[in-house]
């Protein structure tokens, strides 16, 4: 392989070992450049700390900046919608129902998105009456 790319979401949620993950994280990104990791997590000092070793980082705070989080999680929520929209087979006021329960109450958070759109692709039609 000439690379390798690691993606994890959600450090800060790591109960148990993190310190142990965030030292193999560490160590394996200073030990070659063949592995590339993207990380997401809570600015967490103790997590950045664990992090100070891996080589060539690059930091991207987007708590820093509301506005890109929220766009961000708008284009999740227009992405999820039309993917619900065409594999559950939603006429336009269903799918406009959906895009706006979910715009309305995202509170500008991936993860409750991602959660309700995993459950209305399990449900079987009568969830989206209930949202």
């Amino acid at each position: 392989l000439s690379q390798t790319e690691g993606v994890h979401n959600t450090f800060d949620e790591c109960v148990s070992d993190l310190p142990k993950l965030l030292d193999f994280v560490a160590q394996r990104s200073s030990a070659t450049s063949r592995v590339k990791w993207v990380i997401s997590s809570r600015n967490w000092p103790d997590i950045e700390e664990r992090l100070v070793r891996a080589g060539h980082k690059v930091r991207l705070s987007l708590e820093l900046n509301a506005e890109s989080v929220s766009t961000a999680v708008n284009i999740f929520i227009e992405q999820k919608v039309s993917q619900l929209a065409q594999q559950k087979k939603y006429d336009e006021r269903t799918q406009e129902a959906v895009l706006d329960h979910l715009a309305s109450n995202a509170s500008d958070t991936f993860l409750w998105v991602a959660l309700v759109c995993q459950s209305l692709e399990k449900s079987h039609g009568g969830m989206c009456a209930r949202s």
